[in-house]
């Protein structure tokens, strides 16, 4: 308690701590899988990704129901006036705001995700030092397109209170995201104040124990 953090505060930064941050080394260029020629959407022939799909368009009424979600135009920058007044103040300046998911294979386009983010560590005001860890709702503060595959996005964010969680490195610009290939499958890297890399790996840092005493 004598740096002016709560016990769960050091707690989350000790979780944060243990992980192996040095088992991985940031891409030197930006690179994404889903700019290259072998890069696919599964099961293209239904065209389930398309805004006008010839064989679903006629079902995204029902899935805007189950989905909870409304129409908008995206170039309408008051869009995310609320989001933007309420922000949340525990949250790093750096982190604030709305962020553009370039290039992402899925239909999500524009989040707040931070600014609606629960973090739990040790970071500064600045988000420049400290570890701990984070997670949102699924559920709002998403723009997803007008697609199948955006309302299946939409459907499956509101079961259950489903979050996106992850551990925080902010004193080497890093974060985890956690998913079914485990904790560190996907790392997201601050480039500067204005962009991140998420970048997905084929396995999990892992540590060796010797199996014979000297």
């Amino acid at each position: 308690m004598e740096r002016g953090f709560s016990q769960e505060q050091i707690d989350a930064e000790k979780i944060a701590k243990d992980f192996k941050w040095n088992a991985r080394e940031r891409p030197a260029t930006y690179n994404p899988v889903q700019l290259s020629d072998t890069d696919s959407i599964p099961v293209s022939c239904v065209d389930w990704w398309n805004t006008r799909s010839p064989l679903i368009c006629c079902l995204f009424p029902c899935a805007g129901c189950l989905a909870g979600t409304s129409n908008f135009d995206a170039t309408d920058p008051s869009v995310w006036e609320n989001q933007l007044k309420d922000t949340n103040p525990k949250i790093p300046e750096s982190m604030r705001g709305v962020w553009w998911l370039k290039d992402n294979v899925a239909h999500e386009n524009l989040v707040t995700i931070f600014s609606d983010a629960t973090l739990v560590g040790t970071f500064n005001e600045e988000g420049t030092d400290g570890y701990g860890t984070w997670a949102r709702s699924l559920k709002s503060n998403w723009s997803r397109d007008r697609t199948c595959f955006g309302y299946v996005l939409g459907i499956s964010g509101n079961l259950g209170g489903r979050e996106v969680t992850g551990l925080m490195n902010l004193k080497d610009g890093m974060l985890t995201l956690n998913s079914g290939l485990g904790p560190g499958a996907q790392i997201i890297y601050k480039i500067n104040d204005n962009e991140w890399w998420k970048v997905h790996y084929l396995g999990n840092p892992v540590s060796f124990s010797s199996l014979v005493d000297d």
